[in-house]
């Protein structure tokens, strides 16, 4: 069941997660009759490793095989401490304590960072809950994030101070967003309509004038005597 382990190659950066792999396959297998032996859950493990790379390993871990007669736990994990010491990267964890050091927040990604501080933390060979590696995630955050989170005293404990921190992002989040669209709201134009009074404005003004010299005739009456009788226009 599952899929097959990939194909070591004898890169040191990814040994630790062929070993893994091996064992969540074992895991997954523990109850096929083949797999309940040790000593061929040893070989075949060695058919997943290959290449010009790892082919001498290969071949003595083969001759150390033929020769064991215990098919027990001892005798896997003396194969996995092997498989350590030979292919195991010894720089890993001092990488990954340099990259813990120097990790930073993205705002307002809190949940991506706090997925690789734990990635790293356990690379590096930390546990949670030591002080050191609180300090770490505490001088990652953005000033912020980190105010909130140490006001009246910082929580006691990882957990706390984690869940404090992706709380204080969120509120921060959602608090900025209400501003931004007030902010909108109060920069956009009011919309004003023109009164529809052109014209009693128009006549108004003609009435204030009074009639032209001649006074007013057909052609030169206002609006506002529409239907008022008035000197009709007579040619010479």
């Amino acid at each position: 069941m599952g899929a097959l382990p990939n194909i070591f190659n004898g890169d040191r950066l990814l040994a630790d997660d062929f070993i893994d792999e091996v064992k969540a396959y074992f895991r997954l297998n523990r109850t096929v009759p083949a797999y309940q032996s040790h000593l061929r859950r040893i070989a075949f493990v060695l058919t997943l490793i290959k290449g010009p790379n790892v082919a001498g390993w290969v071949r003595d871990q083969g001759d150390w095989l033929d020769n064991q007669v215990h098919d027990d736990l001892q005798t896997w994990q003396q194969f996995v401490d092997q498989f350590a010491a030979h292919f195991q990267d010894s720089q890993k964890e001092q990488r990954a304590r340099t990259k813990l050091e120097q990790h930073r927040m993205r705002w307002p990604m809190i949940d991506q960072y706090v997925a690789d501080f734990e990635q790293l933390a356990r690379e590096a060979g930390y546990t949670l809950g030591n002080p050191e590696c609180e300090q770490f995630f505490l001088h990652g955050l953005v000033p912020s994030v980190l105010e909130d989170v140490i006001k009246a005293g910082p929580p006691v404990g990882y957990n706390a101070i984690r869940q404090k921190a992706i709380d204080s992002t969120k509120s921060q989040q959602l608090l900025k967003n209400i501003l931004q669209s007030q902010t909108r709201n109060t920069a956009r134009p009011q919309q004003t309509f023109p009164r529809n009074d052109g014209w009693r404005q128009y006549n108004n003004q003609r009435q204030n004038q009074g009639p032209p010299r001649g006074g007013y005739t057909s052609s030169n009456a206002p609006r506002y005597m529409n239907n008022n009788p008035v000197p009709m226009d007579l040619d010479r």
